[in-house]
């Protein structure tokens, strides 16, 4: 069995836990921000001063003070003055006309440059088709060269060999006629 003294302790630390560590308090220095602020069409804004914010919406942009105060100068600007408006849309109006030109300039040096890669291409695949008919001549020399070269080398030990033939033929019939007039002399 459990002494109670043992459950009473347990349960009192028990209780407080739960409350120490959630976060169902909110304090006077906390910005709610509801999901109405995310609405469209919705421009919202608030200044807030406090600790902790709690963002209920899918987007949210974080100003400090002084970007805050040039927003709001600029908004302020921008809403009495009409002109500045019709300025910045002339001014777009201008750089999208230049970035049409540029972008049209662009498509036509990529014409040229296709057509030039084009060039290029047909130029080396024509050279190389070149080399490769000048390669295949030279392999063509350079077997016939190695087919003379051969029949010179086996010309060249034939002759050597009938020389030695010849030599050792000479050589006989040197020793045959000395022989011969030794036998004859000797008679």
């Amino acid at each position: 069995m459990i002494n109670p003294t043992i459950l009473t302790i347990f349960s009192l630390f028990l209780f407080p836990c739960g409350t120490v560590f959630s976060q169902d308090k909110i304090h006077s220095d906390t910005l709610i921000v509801p999901q109405s602020f995310s609405a469209p069409g919705a421009l919202n804004s608030t200044k807030f001063d406090g600790d902790l914010l709690i963002n209920e919406t899918d987007s949210i942009f974080i100003l400090s003070p002084l970007l805050f105060r040039t927003y709001e100068t600029l908004e302020k600007s921008m809403s009495n003055d009409r002109v500045f408006e019709l300025k910045l849309i002339q001014e777009f109006r201008q750089i999208i006309l230049n970035n049409q030109r540029v972008s049209e300039q662009l498509v036509e040096i990529l014409s040229k440059s296709d057509n030039l890669n084009d060039e290029i291409f047909n130029s080396a695949n024509n050279s190389l088709e070149l080399t490769i008919q000048s390669l295949t001549q030279n392999n063509k020399t350079l077997e016939n060269a190695n087919n003379l070269l051969d029949q010179s080398i086996n010309l060249t030990e034939s002759l050597k060999r009938a020389t030695t033939l010849e030599k050792i033929g000479v050589g006989i019939g040197g020793v045959g006629i000395g022989l011969l007039i030794g036998v004859l002399i000797t008679n």
